[in-house]
């Protein structure tokens, strides 16, 4: 008998098609990675503060040249559908209505990250970079520090340059044609 397990990865059809026949409940906070069905952590009152805050900083400087969306679906691949906390994309008329932006789309991502700190800048970061997304920003919340992901190496599924910001220094965002305080976005 082969011992060997064999696992399937599920396709992002097969995804909403579980959530439309109730097997993925409308409460249940999930998202698809590599073909698996990931539960996400409830979401406390200090990582929503701070998605809140990044959300009216940059709601305030993108106007009506991007959207700004938050906790919406990615659509990265067949088999990957993540929910970032903060999604900066191109302009539509329609705001994605008859689909999810994919990576073309993307003009900056942010995540927010305390306990999924390691999953965001192993995991997530490769799949975003092999995905093309110019601007990955991960918020530490736990070290007050942002990780400045920039120039993705898709073959490697790496980040060419990597920096760490802290409270005193500033993130500009070629976007917003402006620079922000670090702090700004940690709550100081």
């Amino acid at each position: 008998m082969d011992s060997t397990i064999h696992q399937r990865q599920i396709t992002v059809d097969e995804y909403y098609q579980m959530g439309a026949h109730g097997i993925i409940g409308p409460e249940e906070r999930t998202q698809l990675i590599e073909g698996q069905i990931l539960k996400m952590s409830p979401v406390g009152s200090e990582h929503a503060a701070i998605v809140d805050v990044i959300n009216r900083l940059l709601q305030g400087q993108v106007g009506d040249s991007a959207i700004v969306r938050i906790q919406n679906p990615l659509h990265l691949s067949e088999i990957s559908e993540p929910e970032p906390d903060v999604l900066v994309v191109r302009s539509r008329d329609d705001y994605y209505r008859s689909e999810h932006p994919g990576p073309k789309n993307v003009l900056l991502l942010i995540e927010v990250a305390k306990e999924s700190l390691r999953f965001d800048t192993t995991v997530k970061m490769r799949l975003y970079a092999q995905a093309g997304i110019p601007r990955y920003v991960v918020v530490d919340v736990g070290n007050r520090t942002l990780i400045d992901h920039r120039h993705p190496n898709i073959p490697a599924g790496e980040y060419d340059l990597v920096e760490e910001l802290h409270p005193g220094q500033q993130i500009s965002f070629d976007l917003l044609g402006t620079a922000l305080p670090v702090e700004s976005l940690l709550l100081k």
